[in-house]
């Protein structure tokens, strides 16, 4: 959500307020399954499918001897892993989410430098409820939402970037779950009527505000930290930078933090490619292959 951020990173009826599980809605076919109504000619809409879990991959830094230290984890895991140089960098592939984990378990005891991305399944939800007063007690939030049988894991206020200042905004956290999602039909907290949504992605790219590096979190980031305000080896929340004092980017050392949309190492400002040929080489090829191939007609 644009200028909006959580405080701990820089419609009548009312709804009864007693323990309830979140409603799951049944499908068409689950329905009719359990009627024993389905017909031969309605089962040939549906196909089964098994839909294979995709595992994230990890990313480490290393540029030098990458095929010895693949060889070194393939034998840490007891069977092959693939991977892929680039920019500099070593992209493995688990195949599992053992693993992954025993990837993970194993750079960190290394101390390797290196960042993953979110599992299918330890994705997030995240909501923002609107309709509340800035002053408003989160714990009274939390209590009102376990009412209603959801389980949040966080809850802060937004914060306005620019005025530094709190809005009547406040962001949950919850599982990204089926279940979950009914939290968006929820239209009372205690008193206040409320509206519920999702909350709205950024049009930046993501960064990480452990080591300021982008496409990925600091949450699944083991990387040396790096600070955003001087680009010093320590965390953000650790600067002893006056207010006085200038920025720098960890990123191209200029004048300015490093989450400063005009910096020229920020994915958005990078020069985009050339326009692509209109005509491609293959199938001009094709063509003429195609041409040479008719018989011309002869004249009389």
């Amino acid at each position: 959500m644009e200028g909006e951020s959580s405080s701990d990173e820089s419609s009548s009826e009312t709804i009864n307020t007693k323990a309830a599980t979140p409603v799951v809605a049944v499908s068409a076919r689950d329905s009719a399954k359990s009627d024993g109504n389905l017909t031969d000619a309605e089962d040939e809409e549906f196909t089964l499918v098994s839909r294979k879990k995709k595992i994230a991959s990890i990313v480490i830094d290393a540029s030098q001897n990458t095929a010895g230290l693949l060889d070194t984890l393939s034998s840490h895991l007891g069977s092959t892993l693939e991977g892929r140089f680039e920019n500099g960098k070593l992209r493995v592939f688990p195949k599992t989410i053992i693993e992954h984990r025993k990837l993970q378990s194993y750079l960190q005891a290394k101390k390797m430098r290196s960042h993953t991305f979110e599992m299918a399944d330890n994705k997030q939800l995240k909501a923002v409820i609107r309709g509340l007063p800035t002053d408003f007690d989160q714990k009274e939030i939390a209590s009102e939402l376990k009412g209603f049988g959801f389980d949040p894991s966080h809850i802060s206020i937004l914060r306005n970037r620019k005025t530094n200042t709190n809005m009547p905004l406040f962001l949950v956290v919850l599982k990204r779950t089926q279940e979950n999602k009914e939290i968006f039909h929820i239209t009372n907290i205690g008193f206040f009527r409320v509206v519920i949504e999702p909350l709205k992605g950024s049009s930046m790219p993501p960064q990480c505000y452990r080591c300021q590096e982008f496409f990925h979190h600091s949450r699944l980031c083991n990387r040396a930290p790096k600070c955003l305000k001087c680009s010093g080896s320590h965390l953000t929340a650790e600067c002893k930078k006056s207010v006085k004092s200038p920025a720098k980017c960890a990123n191209c050392g200029g004048p300015h933090p490093a989450n400063f949309s005009g910096c020229p190492n920020n994915p958005i400002n990078r020069k985009q490619h050339k326009d692509k040929p209109k005509n491609n080489i293959w199938t001009e090829k094709a063509k003429a292959r195609a041409q040479k191939a008719t018989p011309q007609q002869q004249k009389p």
